[in-house]
């Protein structure tokens, strides 16, 4: 019964999304996971390059610069393959290109990886693009913010928290604070999807927030919403009768 609410929510979920989405052949360039997230959880077509693969340091911002060359697209395989950094047990290719390295984190091949980068490369909707970066990730640092500030890309926005608060005390170009960042969640779309109004975000490119939206992203929009709550209640629960248990414990040592 529970299943069957939650898909039945999710389902009225995205057909509202798609219903005020009135700009629906977007391309999302995305530094992580979290541009081809929001496709999947729209359930549209992949408009970018972008999907299952990371890029740090220097390569996303040159990536970006650079979208429109031959440079973007040309691509050679690393020698050395590398470890998937939430699983050390799943080994993805690497490629190079002459802006910078791009980890294929969720294919097995070389070959195929650039295939699919190549095909999605062509559906990119040169008049209808946005940008996404989290600044939080480890590798950026307040050079590659003072750069992004400087690109002023319109339909972008830049997620931080409190590392970059630590390396940076200005402003940064469409910021948007993440209370809680967490390294191994910040590439789903849904975990960031209460701080900001996505839907006017890509109806217009602005940022922009308020408590109804946040109240209807918690209540309807946000797939993560029901796990969320089932944690927190776990823990809620759960508390009591770990003090309970060491309180037994202590007294039994006595």
């Amino acid at each position: 019964m529970v299943t069957k609410l939650l898909t039945i929510r999710a389902q009225f979920a995205i057909h509202y999304s798609l219903q005020k989405i009135k700009n629906k052949d977007f391309t999302i360039i995305s530094d992580n996971c979290w541009g081809g997230n929001l496709y999947t959880q729209l359930k549209i077509n992949y408009n970018t390059p972008t999907i299952g693969l990371g890029m740090g340091k220097h390569g996303y911002l040159n990536f970006i610069e650079k979208l429109n060359t031959p440079e973007a697209t040309t691509f050679w395989q690393l020698s050395a393959d590398r470890c998937y950094p939430l699983n050390p047990k799943r080994i993805y290719p690497v490629g190079k290109t002459s802006l910078g390295t791009v980890h294929f984190l969720h294919y097995k091949e070389f070959d195929s990886a650039i295939r699919l980068f190549q095909i999605r490369y062509k559906k990119i909707n040169w008049d209808n693009i946005f940008y996404k970066i989290d600044f939080e990730l480890e590798f950026y640092t307040a050079e590659h913010i003072q750069r992004w500030n400087d690109m002023k890309l319109p339909n972008s926005i830049a997620f931080y928290s409190n590392r970059v608060k630590k390396i940076w005390d200005g402003e940064i170009h469409n910021g948007v604070y993440i209370d809680k960042w967490e390294a191994g969640s910040s590439y789903i779309f849904g975990n960031f999807q209460d701080t900001f109004n996505y839907i006017e975000w890509l109806n217009t490119g602005r940022i922009t927030t308020s408590f109804r939206y946040r109240l209807l992203s918690i209540l309807l929009l946000n797939p993560t919403t029901p796990q969320k709550t089932i944690h927190l209640l776990k823990s809620i629960i759960l508390k009591p009768l770990r003090v309970t248990r060491r309180s037994k414990a202590a007294v039994v040592s006595i």
